[in-house]
Order: C-alpha cells, then structure tokens, then sequence
C-alpha cells in the first residue's frame, strides 16, 4: 500500500518527484538484534530443534547486506530513478540447503539439534484438514520459484551473496549476541567477542 501511494504521489505531480522503490524477499543474514525478529526466530527455530524435520518447500531470500547495498545504490545510480528493483535472490532455497550450509561449517557440534531428516508430504496433507498454513505449505511443495532480477542486477550492481556466508554470518552474530546460545555456553557468558568466537565458535 505504501509503495503504490508513492507512485500515486508521483503521477499526481507529473513526475516530477524521482522515486525508486525496493523490494526485499525474505531476509537473513548478520545482525545486532538480540531479541525476536521473523527472519531470527525461523533460524533459532532451525538450529535449536524446534523445527525437526525440514519440509521440501523453498523461500524466497535475500542477504540483508544486499539489501543495504541496494538502497545505497538507488541513491547513487541516476538509472535508478523511477524504478521498481525486486530484491531476491534468482532461485528459492530449500529449507534444506540452509541446513546443509550450516553442518557443512561445523555448526552442528555447537547445535546439535539442527535437523537433517526431511518432513514427508503426507505429514503436510493430513495437517493441511486443519491448519490453513499448512494447506498453503502442501500448495509450495517441491516448487523451486525463480524471479527476474535482471535490473537489480545490471542497474544497481547486486552480487548475490553466497547462501553459505549468508547463513553462517547469520548463526555468528546470533550466537555472539546469545539470541541462540551454543552448547556449554553458560561458561563463556561475560567473556569479551573475541574470547567468545575464539573459545566457543572456531574450536
């Protein structure tokens, strides 16, 4: 609603006025929150356990230091004006590739609960009789979406950052800030960051 009103603005005043507009997918990546945010809670839901089995369904996804550098360059890039810049990366990404990404960085013996079997369908459609999510999830099954960000691409100049970076900075900055609290970490609480990512992250 607020987008299409600035349009509206727009139009209204003979375009006169530049606008440019960004529209960013979901987003992970690094953080300095230390308390609930959506993006946060579905990762600490991840590698705590609290989502067991991995569902074959695909999230659209952005790192959120694309989308800094997106808004940087709507400013700085004249091209940029009047434009509308979908902010996502080409493909979804599996539930499971984020996953993946975190065991494969050694995660898992500081989250041992981070899942790695998958979620049957047949457990969605029986949960779809009774939850309208679910019904919309059982919908999502196994199709990998894909945008055209084309002019994200060649007007602003976003490199999509790796998915891996992406979510390991993500559990980092969690885990430093203790949102998520790595095994045994009751000890290294007070501890300066860098004592911390020394003694409970990179050993």
């Amino acid at each position: 609603m607020a987008e299409k009103k600035a349009w509206e603005i727009q139009s209204q005043n003979q375009n006169k006025i530049e606008v440019c507009t960004i529209c960013p997918a979901f987003v992970l990546g690094p953080t300095y929150k230390t308390d609930g945010f959506s993006s946060g809670d579905i990762m600490k839901s991840l590698v705590t356990g609290k989502i067991p089995l991995l569902p074959k369904i695909c999230l659209p996804l952005i790192d959120v230091r694309n989308v800094a550098f997106a808004h940087l360059q709507a400013i700085l890039v004249p091209e940029a004006a009047n434009q509308r810049f979908l902010l996502v990366r080409r493909e979804g990404v599996l539930f499971r590739k984020l996953t993946d990404s975190l065991n494969e960085q050694g995660w898992k013996k500081h989250f041992p609960k981070i899942p790695t079997k998958n979620l049957g369908k047949w457990v969605m459609s029986v949960a779809g009789i009774f939850s309208k999510n679910a019904k919309k999830g059982k919908k999502l099954w196994g199709v990998t979406p894909t945008f055209d960000t084309s002019n994200t691409e060649n007007v602003l100049g976003v490199k999509f950052i790796d998915i891996k970076d992406t979510v390991n900075d993500m559990v980092l900055s969690m885990a430093q800030g203790l949102y998520i609290k790595p095994k045994k970490i009751e000890k290294y609480v007070g501890k300066d960051s860098k004592q911390f990512l020394k003694e409970i992250i990179y050993q």
